[in-house]
């Protein structure tokens, strides 16, 4: 399979994940705090957020005249696939424990920590990495 496939398979799953969360009642909401006012967003703003970066990668990656490395695309494709799945775990447990407070011990609520922890930032990599090797592939073509 494509890693184009992968990403666009992804982001129809990650997309997914929103729109259940979207309807699920008392869902958690993200509170950003201002200096005039807290903004709420609903739980599935991150999972639309990276369908989105999904169907885009998808989208760069079919382009067949970009000429991306393939080690960095096999990289890339993993690390994004790998980091995404540690935050889903993480925010899954995440829900458990919101709902049911107590239900997960303290030994695992590290497990609810360290997907999340650990998974946004390689995926933060994962992606500054493919934007470096695009302006290089980009820099390369118009060469």
């Amino acid at each position: 399979m494509k890693s184009s496939s992968v990403f666009a398979v992804a982001g129809m799953i990650v997309l997914a994940i929103g729109l259940v969360l979207t309807n699920m009642p008392n869902a958690p909401k993200w509170l950003i705090p201002s200096r005039s006012a807290h903004i709420a967003y609903g739980g599935e703003v991150p999972y639309y957020v990276l369908a989105a970066v999904f169907c885009l990668i998808a989208l760069i990656e079919s382009i067949w005249t970009i000429p991306l490395s393939k080690g960095m695309m096999a990289w890339h494709t993993w690390l994004s696939m790998g980091s995404a799945l540690l935050f889903v775990v993480g925010t899954v447990l995440w829900l458990v424990e919101v709902r049911q407070p107590g239900l997960i011990s303290r030994q695992l609520q590290l497990a609810i920590i360290a997907p999340i922890v650990i998974g946004v930032p390689v995926f933060i990599i994962a992606q500054a990495w493919f934007c470096g090797d695009l302006v290089r592939a980009l820099i390369k073509a118009r060469t």
